[in-house]
């Protein structure tokens, strides 16, 4: 259960019950000697609407405080009636929107209402309704209730206090009803004995059972039944989940032999006790195995990565480039392993030397129609050609005039559509590749532009015919409409791009071009950045590093997909960047990366908008039509201990108040954020103390004051999801009163000052009668 604040509960049968805040858990036992109750073996639990958790278990029902975590004792104005109801055992419990409270017992179901301060007004039983195992109640958002007992459903209408129960629907022999959900006009019912699907009216509809080997229900024993917020069904048993498809009436089996193939230490426990869901996250109540958690995939990935027992698996070692042909077959250049050619998911045809591919490594890929060259490290530039029979032949690009051409480290080719050349930048220099001709070129030989040394990569054309290209000397744009006129026109960018009088150098890892012609600019060291082109002509350049919730600041591919949003693979993990909220959404190894080192310029954009990234392990590829939103939520912040050296402190109404003479005081928060972000941080300040706030990480939860001047003062503690964006309002406040020793306080000195005036006064009289 989650109550009000935002806190998790649940009832342990045979643990008591305890609370989680995202970060640990409370119990609350008969063993417990501050947070004491009495309902070792509870099974149910509830929140009523004057903040106060109900436990029903086998020592009857039980009332406890949520803001001091302490029992409660109620006064009924029917005693005996409440004496009665709370000492005999109690199995089931449920708090309506009307807030009466509903107990299912061994002897009746009763409702409970309450007055205006949360006494018990009224005890009214139904004899009729009870159960020595189990009640069942389901509330639809009609105020509608309906109680399963047995083989009976009963409905009553809440709407009306005069209403009586009547029934809605008898189930067949030998069920027992364990559940109760309405999705529109269908009524589910679980049961011991299968799942039962009725109309509003209590209509008898259809029968799920486990007959069926597949498609079908895991089993009969149905123990809960839940809904996600994207309308999915899901079914409990005791042998695993069902999810339920409207489209095809099946359902989808998820238990612990669906587990089985997953490289993880995760155990599923098939034995299922009950179900929560919160939002996107499903709480898993088990009965061997404590409590599990589902949460949609914040990333849908998939990895190929090499495998010594599938030939066809990707070669070994790191991808460096990638490319996707207008038939829609993958290539993938590996470093030492050669070429490869994926034609169908995960089915890989390799190329080395021995096909004739001049070297192992392949640095990088492009084309044009049906044509396809590869770069490489030490075996310069080769075009591709697939013959009729499906051979692939290789023809390296020679030309007498520059013959170390052939022996090149090729660190990025990009074929130019207006020329009909291919550009071709090596750790030397650049240079030029006119197809129809066959000649080579080295165009700004004279100027001395340089290649891409060691740590630079990246090119890309504009729509406005502009080649930008990484070099060591800086960031580089040739203007190929003049270069059609016979023109050499470059202009570079030595140095830091929004700050170029720092004569920092940039190096530049990455160049692509958005869907708006922005530039779009990796580095090795400080982020990325976005160049937008002034009406003027000139550029300015935005830059985006971890200070703005980037994962990592060594960048080394960029993509932008359909939605306009811009991804961004480094040496530590994936981010993906919106621009229009100017945030980030960071990925690693626990959203499903098979690594999180990604590599140079290995970045490619799928026909059909998937991501090919290439990483120290294999290839992954992203599909980001299918993310979830962004996560910047806001999440309450709750204070959860509050300390002294001489022990708890109770926090009451939001204050604490300690003496001067405690020396020392620590305060533990936290936020109710039950799937937390690696990136995640906290901000505090103690205003009074210290006006400035100070930044933490999501796992430092604890503040500690020593020596605090007496006064009055308010912590604030806010929380970012991203680490970044502490939103004003959302944060949590806890007044801190810290009272001084007597002989500090006002009044202590206006009554000493008075009374020393006194003494002062006497003196002079007694002087004065002395003189005379």
């Amino acid at each position: 259960m989650k109550d009000s604040k935002g806190f998790l509960w649940f009832a342990l049968y045979g643990g008591g019950v305890c609370r989680y805040d995202s970060y640990q858990f409370i119990s609350f036992n008969s063993t417990e000697s501050v947070r004491h109750i009495q309902n070792d073996f509870a099974k149910a639990i509830c929140e009523d609407l004057h903040d106060r958790l109900w436990i029903a278990g086998d020592n009857g029902l039980e009332c406890l405080d949520t803001e001091k975590l302490i029992s409660l004792t109620l006064s009924a104005s029917p005693a005996l009636a409440w004496d009665s109801l709370r000492s005999q055992p109690c199995h089931s419990i449920y708090c309506d929107r009307k807030g009466n409270l509903w107990v299912g017992g061994r002897q009746a179901t009763y409702r409970i209402n309450f007055t205006s301060d949360g006494n018990i007004a009224t005890i009214q039983n139904f004899p009729f309704i009870h159960n020595k195992d189990i009640i069942t109640f389901y509330e639809n958002e009609k105020d509608i209730l309906w109680i399963g007992c047995s083989e009976n459903i009963y409905r009553i209408d809440l709407r009306h206090p005069t209403s009586s129960v009547s029934l809605f629907a008898n189930l067949p022999r030998n069920c027992r009803t364990q559940a109760l959900y309405q999705t529109g006009n269908h009524f589910w019912v679980g049961t011991s004995n299968g799942l039962f699907l009725y109309d509003s009216k209590g209509n008898h509809h259809k029968e799920y059972h486990s007959s069926a080997p597949f498609h079908s229900l895991s089993q009969d024993y149905i123990t809960d039944i839940a809904e996600t917020p994207n309308q999915t069904l899901i079914v409990s048993t005791l042998k695993g989940l069902n999810i339920y498809n409207e489209q095809t009436d099946k359902f989808e089996q998820v238990g612990y032999e669906s587990f089985q193939d997953e490289k993880s230490d995760f155990i599923f426990c098939n034995f299922i006790n009950c179900l929560l869901v919160d939002g996107e996250t499903v709480w898993i109540g088990t009965e061997a195995d404590g409590l599990m958690k589902a949460v949609p995939k914040r990333l849908t990935v998939t990895n190929y990565i090499h495998s010594g027992d599938l030939p066809q698996s990707i070669s070994p070692q790191t991808v460096n480039a990638i490319y996707t042909a207008d038939d829609g077959e993958v290539w993938v250049g590996t470093v030492e392993s050669g070429l490869n050619r994926m034609t169908s998911p995960g089915q890989f045809t390799h190329y080395t030397m021995k096909d004739g591919l001049p070297s192992h490594t392949v640095s990088c890929i492009t084309g044009y129609g049906s044509q396809l060259w590869v770069g490489m490290w030490g075996g310069g530039v080769c075009s591709v050609e697939q013959t009729l029979s499906g051979k692939v032949k290789f023809h390296p690009l020679y030309d007498n005039t520059h013959p170390e051409l052939a022996w090149a480290s090729t660190c990025a080719i990009q074929y130019d559509s207006l020329n009909q050349t291919l550009w071709i930048a090596t750790s030397k220099s650049v240079y030029t590749y006119h197809v129809p001709s066959e000649k080579i070129d080295e165009p700004f030989r004279n100027q001395k532009l340089g290649g891409m040394q060691t740590g630079n990569a990246g090119a890309c054309i504009d729509r406005q015919h502009n080649l930008w290209l990484g070099l060591t000397a800086g960031l580089c744009r040739i203007d190929l409409k003049r270069f059609h006129q016979g023109k050499n026109v470059f202009q570079l960018w030595p140095y830091q791009l929004n700050n170029p009088q720092s004569h920092n150098k940039e190096r530049i890892t990455f160049v692509t071009i958005s869907s708006d012609n922005r530039i779009l600019v990796g580095t090795n060291g400080n982020g990325f950045y976005i160049g937008t082109q002034t009406i003027d002509g000139t550029y300015t350049f935005q830059n985006y590093s971890t200070r703005d919730g980037l994962v990592n600041n060594h960048v080394r591919g960029i993509l932008e997909d359909n939605t306009k949003n811009i991804w961004i693979s480094t040496l530590h993990g994936l981010s993906c960047f919106f621009p229009q909220k100017q945030c980030f959404q960071n990925y690693t190894l626990d959203d499903g990366l098979a690594c999180n080192q990604f590599y140079w310029n290995a970045a490619y954009k799928g026909r059909n908008g998937e991501l090919y990234f290439g990483n120290m392990t294999g290839l992954s590829v992203v599909s980001p039509a299918s993310q979830p939103s962004i996560l910047q939520k806001k999440f309450p912040v709750v204070f959860t201990h509050c300390q002294t050296l001489q022990g708890e402190v109770q926090v009451k109404d939001g204050v604490v108040e300690i003496h001067e003479r405690e020396k020392f005081i620590s305060i533990e928060f936290a936020t109710l954020d039950y799937n937390v972000t690696p990136q995640a941080a906290y901000a505090y300040r103690l205003k009074g103390f210290n006006d400035q706030w100070t930044i933490t990480g999501k796992d430092n939860r604890t503040i500690s004051y020593a020596n605090l001047p007496p006064g009055q003062y308010v912590l604030e503690v806010r929380y970012a999801t991203d680490g970044i964006h502490f939103e004003s309002g959302s944060e949590g406040k806890m007044a801190l009163h810290i009272t001084p020793y007597f002989f500090r306080t006002a009044w202590f000195r206006i009554i000493s000052c008075l009374c020393l005036i006194l003494i002062l006064y006497l003196i002079y009289n007694i002087c004065g009668a002395y003189e005379r």
